[in-house]
């Protein structure tokens, strides 16, 4: 029993040694590299169709049967058509 106590406590002291002292600021603080790479924005499309199309949508309510129970779900369908 007192070795493996004596074990532990040796796995514990090279653990924590081989680990570095964060300070308050040190641990907000981020590497260069990060603030380096900008997020993009997503990719958008950008539907123009000419003047003489619509967007014809019909909406209703479709019954689902799904595993907590019967839910009642809006449905919806659009297509183009001429004016």
């Amino acid at each position: 029993m007192r070795f493996a106590t004596w074990g532990w406590a040796i796995a514990l002291a090279i653990g924590t040694a081989g680990m570095p002292a964060f300070g308050p600021a040190q641990a907000q603080s981020q590497p260069d590299d990060y603030r380096a790479v900008r997020p993009r924005a997503p990719a958008r499309i950008t539907v123009t169709p000419s003047r003489r199309l619509v967007r014809e949508c019909v909406g209703w309510y479709a019954i689902e049967h799904r595993l907590a129970g019967t839910v009642v779900t809006p449905q919806k369908s659009c297509h183009w058509a001429y004016r």
